[in-house]
Formats: structure tokens, C-alpha cells, sequence
């Protein structure tokens, strides 16, 4: 027995209208998705640097005493230009860059022959990548209703 089904093409162009406007709106939201995790993203990173462990070498400098941090740990913020030189950009409808435009950023987050790395941005965005799942999960379901 075979079923046969056939199908008017009369209403696709309003099929296909309704499919337009989801997609818009799903971009919408992933947009503004991916927004609130940059802010969040950026705003982590300077709190691991500002309020890390520190477990490092204690040393003075002129006046000032600093706690380092130890391999593995977050930068310890000395005069905090690290810490205030990160932000984040919108790329795009798809894509944030959360970023620090100081040059020993990438020795510290990634380390050196002789420096240990002292990673900040990749924990940061490990924990943040579970909420931006269930962030954009979200916002898909909102665009389809």
C-alpha cells in the first residue's frame, strides 16, 4: 500500500515570510546574548586578576609591597593596568571580543620561555561558556513562539 500526500504550493510564500522573521529575531536575541556574556566575560576577567589568590613571591618596589601570583594562578594586579585595559567589541551580529591591549597580556595569559603562564581570559571563558549555551538556547526559543 502506498500513501500518497500532496501538498498546494499556495501558502509558502507566507511559510517562507514566517521562517524570515524567526531567523531575524533569533539573531536579535543570540546578539544580544553573546552581548551580556562579553560584559559578564570581561568583567570576570578583571575580577580573577583583582581579587586572584596572589600566593607568589612578596617583594617592594620603592614604597609599595606586591604579592605576585604563582604559575597557574590569575596575574596579581600590581598598578592594575592589566586589569583596566581589558574590554570587550562587538564584532558583528555573531561575535564579541573580549580583549587587553597591553603588550605582557599574552606573556601572562599564555606564558614565555621564562615566564610561567598566569591565565586569567581562558578560565574566565570556560565558566562563562555553559551560560552562554543555555543564554542562546534561550533566546531560539524566544524567536520560535
Amino acid at each position: 500500500m502506498t500513501t500518497r500526500i500532496h501538498i498546494k504550493g499556495g501558502g509558502f510564500p507566507k511559510l517562507q515570510s514566517l521562517v524570515g522573521k524567526m531567523a531575524e529575531d533569533a539573531e536579535i536575541e543570540i546578539s544580544k546574548a553573546l552581548t551580556a556574556t562579553g560584559i559578564e566575560l570581561r568583567s570576570d576577567i578583571q575580577k580573577r586578576i583583582r581579587n586572584g589568590p596572589a600566593t607568589g613571591r612578596i617583594y617592594r618596589r620603592r614604597s609599595v609591597t606586591h604579592q605576585a601570583s604563582s604559575p597557574g594562578e590569575a596575574p596579581a594586579s600590581d598598578a592594575g593596568r592589566l586589569r583596566n585595559s581589558i574590554t570587550f567589541k562587538k564584532e558583528g551580529a555573531r561575535a564579541v571580543k573580549v580583549f587587553s591591549v597591553v603588550k605582557y597580556a599574552k606573556w601572562l595569559e599564555f606564558g614565555t620561555r621564562k615566564i610561567a603562564r598566569r591565565p586569567a581570559f581562558h578560565p574566565a571563558a570556560q565558566a562563562a561558556a555553559p551560560k552562554l549555551r543555555a543564554r542562546i538556547e534561550a533566546a531560539i526559543a524566544r524567536a520560535i513562539r
